[in-house]
């Protein structure tokens, strides 16, 4: 993977990732699935905290405004692969440190 995410080393994005899909598969899945299936779920892995949006940069850009530190996993709830989930984990820590 291209590290575009200053300080953020690859170990620290996969753990970071591993700790979003757990939160997504033991709390969340079965609050938001199937009734938000195609929503976006950003997820603050550090806190746990989560939010609902019609797109990724919507629910990105709600839940930075709750949580100024640490990565934002945003991924489309229903089936997706995990590549496509650590990318998006990937691009809101690159935006959040260019702003």
């Amino acid at each position: 993977m291209l590290n575009q995410c200053g300080d953020r080393d690859e170990a620290e994005l996969a753990e970071a990732a591993e700790r979003g899909h757990a939160l997504y598969e033991q709390a969340l899945k079965t609050v938001l699935e199937p009734d938000e299936n195609g929503h976006t779920v950003a997820i603050h892995p550090d806190t746990g905290d989560y939010l609902v949006a019609l797109d990724w940069t919507k629910a990105w850009q709600t839940l930075r405004g709750r949580h100024a530190d640490g990565l934002i996993m945003t991924l489309t709830i229903g089936e997706q692969t995990r590549n496509h989930h650590h990318c998006r984990m990937f691009c809101s820590e690159h935006v959040t440190h260019h702003r």
